[in-house]
């Protein structure tokens, strides 16, 4: 009886519809600055997450676009979960996007441009470290909790900075005091004074 429940919700969506739904909770969930709206939208997109894996198995699809389409939205998903603080269910999340193949899409869009094609996922990064390169957004990465902080490598002005993470609990890195000096000198530099 469930499985028969379950079959009639999505045996009538193509693939194609079914990641189309997934991305469509995931962009509401990324706008979304209300964190219980947010995680309701992160659970929709779970849930529909594993019907349109459900679908991508039982019809067999064989389609490049929509494999890398799939793996996108686990990773996404997983990015929307660390954000919310839950690691244990990010992780499952990035697990599921590399069983899909995560480390061969990533590797193939290292080289490309930051943005996906519109027939991807959503019109995020490929890679979470991607936007972690620019000096300003490495105050806007540790206040949002980057579980990799990868933020321990900065080019800036012909200048390569490094800081060493320290372990803190929760699988969170954040730079040593070096680092942190190193971030505070930057912003310093980035945020002119008000005129008097």
């Amino acid at each position: 009886m469930i499985q028969s429940l379950f079959s009639s919700k999505t045996s009538h969506l193509s693939p194609e519809e079914a990641l189309e739904l997934v991305n469509e909770r995931l962009e509401l969930a990324f706008k979304e600055d209300d964190i219980a709206k947010k995680l309701k939208f992160v659970n929709s997109a779970n849930s529909w997450l594993k019907d349109a894996e459900n679908i991508f198995v039982s019809k067999k699809v064989k389609d490049p676009a929509l494999t890398e389409g799939i793996v996108h939205a686990y990773h996404e998903h997983g990015r929307l979960l660390d954000d919310l603080g839950h690691h244990y269910k990010a992780k499952k999340s990035h697990s599921s996007a590399e069983k899909w193949g995560y480390a061969h899409v990533a590797s193939r869009h290292a080289g490309s441009s930051n943005t996906l094609g519109k027939s991807d996922t959503i019109r995020r990064s490929p890679l979470p470290t991607a936007a972690l390169s620019v000096a300003p957004s490495i105050a806007t990465a540790m206040h949002q909790g980057s579980s990799k902080a990868d933020v321990t490598q900065l080019n800036h002005q012909d200048h390569t900075l490094h800081s060493t993470p320290t372990k803190v609990n929760n699988d969170k890195s954040v730079p040593n005091k070096d680092g942190m000096q190193i971030q505070q000198k930057i912003f310093d530099q980035d945020v002119t004074p008000p005129i008097a």
